[in-house]
């Protein structure tokens, strides 16, 4: 495998223990592996917006837990253009915590 696979391969996978972090409520672990997830993917030289999406939508759930609210929205946002430039069905997944967030304001 080359370098630049190597580095989504474990961008993906730091994203997928992250949000397993976030779910059992480990928030300081789950921002770690999403923050890793972040370099890893944008060091490719090749960046995938469909997997950068996924985490800063992640850091903007994770955000939200954390009641830091303004960060969560503006990960959201970042999540909303990474997404626009590579449509997927997660785009729901988005605009329902970028509502949510919304609300919580």
């Amino acid at each position: 495998f080359s370098k630049a696979h190597e580095l989504v391969c474990l961008g993906e996978q730091c994203n997928q223990l992250g949000l397993a972090y976030l779910e059992c409520g480990k928030l300081e672990e789950s921002e770690g592996m999403l923050k890793s997830a972040l370099r890893l993917l944008e060091r490719d030289g090749k960046p995938r917006s469909d997997l950068l999406s996924a985490v800063y939508h992640n850091l903007a759930l994770l955000y939200r837990e954390k009641n830091r609210l303004v960060e969560a929205e503006q990960f959201s946002q970042e999540s909303l253009r990474r997404l626009s430039l590579s449509p997927s069905k997660e785009r729901t997944n988005v605009v329902a915590c970028l509502a949510s967030i919304y609300r919580l304001n």
